[in-house]
């Protein structure tokens, strides 16, 4: 009996642990966050619309996904009537440059977009350039921006299969004040194109690493 008592409860331990073993991974969620409060330029007061509360990166197969999400979200906005820019960094080993999303929303229309960041040939500094549109949601209602590119997108640029660390994840907010110079463009079959604009830099976050593919509190893609 007591052979077959030990047994029973060898086999109930090892069920446990291969379900243990089996079980999903616990999605991440808010891999870049900070205080509320803090999105000033100069003297200027606080702008609700452009402070970063926290942010992700999420990936799978297929996309990748960036998120921004501030205290209270206004499109448009009173305090930058011009418009307003939201910007994810990450970066991946291998890659020569940092990689970004992002998102600008003017009075005429919301653009989103996706690039790289690497030093201006012509002037020396370090500058964003577009590879493309990205598409986006600007969701009012969770004061949340999300901006969705296919992974192969950045395939020129880095491989960002699951499994992939992207490190140096940030976040940036800014006031759109002008239309500003374009610095430079390169022209041939694969131009340099900048990302323009006059902006204020009004927020910014800074976050963990994300390993591409790990479950995200993200909807991927959405």
């Amino acid at each position: 009996m007591k052979l077959r008592t030990s047994l029973l409860v060898a086999a109930v331990t090892v069920s446990g642990l291969a379900a243990s073993a089996s079980a999903a991974p616990k999605a991440v969620c808010n891999t870049i966050t900070d205080a509320k409060g803090d999105a000033v330029y100069a003297a200027l007061p606080n702008n609700p619309s452009l402070d970063i509360i926290s942010g992700d990166v999420a990936s799978d197969k297929t996309n990748l996904t960036g998120v921004i999400r501030v205290d209270k979200l206004s499109v448009p906005s009173v305090q930058s009537p011009m418009g307003q820019s939201f910007l994810v960094n990450f970066s991946v080993k291998g890659a020569p440059d940092p990689l970004f999303v992002g998102a600008r929303l003017y009075p005429t229309g919301n653009k989103f977009v996706y690039g790289y960041i690497a030093v201006d040939p012509v002037n020396g500094l370090s500058t964003r350039y577009t590879l493309g549109d990205a598409t986006g949601v600007v969701d009012l209602d969770k004061s949340e921006l999300r901006i969705s590119v296919p992974v192969a997108a950045f395939a020129k640029q880095a491989k960002l299969n699951p499994g992939a660390k992207l490190s140096g994840l940030t976040a940036e907010s800014s006031a759109v004040v002008g239309q500003g110079a374009v610095p430079s463009q390169s022209v041939g079959p694969s131009p340099r194109i900048p990302l323009g604009g006059l902006l204020l830099p009004t927020d910014d976050a800074t976050g963990k690493a994300y390993i591409a593919g790990t479950p995200s509190c993200v909807a991927v893609g959405k």
